[in-house]
């Protein structure tokens, strides 16, 4: 594993540890250390059966979705056993995702859909009167 990755793993738990906040850059960028942490996973193994590993650490990452009252689209990740508070909370409008996704749809240097992915934007707008159906049903069922 490239220790200089792995440096800055441990700056960030550190960093964590203390009650600091991390950005989604920060989290990608540990997930690519794990990552590679876990690429190495045979040597481990063979480590381990040799009897030459004296420790291991474990870190537990946990990450939540949710949608709040004005349809908001939140995402909380968590680092360490138990933690209370979240280390990244995004949130993002469901506009802002439509958007997001719209454009990738588009033709580079024009504001057109490409013809290709009318049809799969199409299933976006039934997949969103589905959920709008659903949520109707739910709150009348529920009240």
């Amino acid at each position: 594993m490239n220790q200089d990755i792995l440096a800055q793993a441990r700056r960030f738990y550190h960093h964590v540890y203390n009650g600091g906040k991390l950005t989604p850059e920060d989290v990608s960028y540990m997930v690519s250390a794990l990552e590679e942490a876990y690429e190495d996973h045979a040597l481990f193994e063979k480590i381990k059966k040799r009897g030459k590993l004296h420790m291991m650490t474990k870190i537990e990452i946990d990450a939540s979705m949710g949608i709040d009252e004005k349809g908001n689209i939140t995402l909380d990740v968590y680092i360490g056993e138990g933690a209370c508070e979240p280390v990244l909370e995004e949130s993002k409008t469901l506009q802002f995702l439509i958007e997001d996704l719209l454009q990738a749809y588009t033709i580079p240097g024009k504001e057109k859909i490409a013809p290709c992915h009318l049809e799969e934007c199409e299933q976006l707008v039934e997949a969103l009167k589905a959920a709008t159906k659903y949520a109707k049903k739910r709150i009348k069922e529920l009240s």
